[in-house]
């Protein structure tokens, strides 16, 4: 949704005064930045020349991989490459949907500071830990990095996107990750609203809108009001455990089950031929 984020801000007096923002999407699998210039929409390549980046860090000795090399790394050490950070960020340790989701997660994730999760981690010779907002900041760094290169200029603000099932805490989750790695974010937008806005429904007069925004983490669909250009989000309701990431894990859990009743071996347990 980065794309259509930028188009609005740009048609805002608020955000007149700022020379280079970027609009961003912090997916649960991927991230990416956008600019509005000369009248177009610009995605900003990441160092590899591609358009998106994956939402992953990974952490080696004393080195830090960020993306796809982090993606890479998990092939070896899953317990130390970190994903779908989202999915922790802006919730408690007792949260029942992180407790479900925690059993799927190679790395650890541990109670620290009165119930607020952490993710844990080998990393220059010792165990660390580190809050989920710290991990999605290292992402947004490289995507700031990136942006700057692209536009040989300072990158200081933003304008971010989140589902818009998401919570008030997920919400402040999302602009401190930004806020770490020295972002400003002007603005956080319902992925929904941002769709639409992309389609320039704005422009249609009074009406209603049914968005469905399926991910690579969550579904939602929302029901938006338009009129004179102003978006009112009327009703919306999704799954937090129905995108893309959650059908990979349905098909994995899938072939491993066949893979039992044919060869009477768990190829996750270790006892599987090489």
């Amino acid at each position: 949704m980065y794309v259509f984020i930028y188009i609005s801000c740009m048609h805002h007096p608020e955000f007149d005064k700022y020379a280079y923002q970027s609009g961003i999407d912090v997916g649960l699998g991927y991230c990416c930045a956008a600019i509005f210039h000369m009248n177009k929409i610009e995605v900003i390549p990441n160092e590899h020349g591609q358009q998106t980046t994956p939402h992953w860090i990974a952490f080696h000795d004393s080195d830090i991989h960020v993306g796809e090399s982090a993606k890479v790394h998990a092939i070896n050490d899953a317990a130390n490459s970190l994903y779908d950070i989202g999915r922790i960020a802006g919730k408690s340790f007792s949260d029942p949907a992180l407790q479900t989701d925690m059993k799927e997660l190679p790395y650890k994730v541990v109670d620290k500071l009165g119930g607020r999760p952490h993710v844990q981690v080998s990393y220059k010779g010792g165990i660390k830990e580190f809050i989920p907002e710290q991990i999605t900041a290292l992402v947004l760094e490289r995507i700031k990095e990136n942006a700057e290169i692209f536009l040989g200029k300072e990158v200081s603000h933003c304008v971010l996107t989140v589902p818009a099932h998401y919570t008030e805490q997920q919400r402040i989750a999302s602009k401190h990750a930004a806020t770490i790695c020295g972002i400003n974010v002007l603005r956080v937008i319902n992925e929904p609203t941002a769709a639409a806005m992309a389609y320039g429904l704005e422009k249609t007069g009074r009406g209603h809108i049914l968005v469905f925004d399926l991910g690579s983490g969550t579904f939602d669909v929302s029901l938006l009001a338009i009129e004179d250009g102003v978006f009112d989000v009327k009703a919306t309701a999704g799954d937090s455990r129905l995108g893309g990431v959650d059908f990979d894990q349905r098909l994995v859990s899938f072939c491993v089950a066949e893979f039992k009743r044919k060869h009477k071996k768990d190829p996750t347990g270790g006892d599987c031929p090489p």
